[in-house]
């Protein structure tokens, strides 16, 4: 089986039994992605640094991934910055790179829910 599988708007990540919007949006500063993924509904959420990692492929650049149709944009995590909250974590899909930035800073969202809350 492959590990991804695209189902209309949604990516079925097989190995984390995450599942992923097809496409990303934005770019947008972090408190509107946090609200644009409030307002999908239906469990959907901006994901955790420790998830938007597991679709980086390190072996790979421009983009570091083989999520489907991925480009090399930033991506926003929910995860703040432990010691500073004004600075969330994100995913750079363009070599891999993990990193932080100010919240005020734009990046593309992609969210992310389990698999138990879509009825596909």
């Amino acid at each position: 089986m492959m590990r991804y599988e695209k189902k209309g708007d949604v990516v079925i990540d097989h190995q984390t039994g995450l599942i992923w919007q097809a496409n990303c949006t934005g770019p947008m500063e972090w408190e509107n992605a946090v609200i644009y993924s409030r307002n999908l509904g239906d469990g959907w959420r901006l994901p955790e640094v420790s998830e938007l990692i597991t679709i980086i492929n390190h072996s790979r650049y421009f983009p570091a991934s083989d999520f489907p149709g991925i480009g090399s944009e930033r991506h926003w995590s929910s995860s703040s910055d432990a010691n500073d909250f004004s600075h969330a974590w994100y995913v750079d899909f363009d070599d891999g790179y993990v990193s932080y930035s100010a919240r005020t800073y734009s990046n593309y969202v992609r969210c992310c829910q389990s698999s138990n809350q879509n009825k596909i």
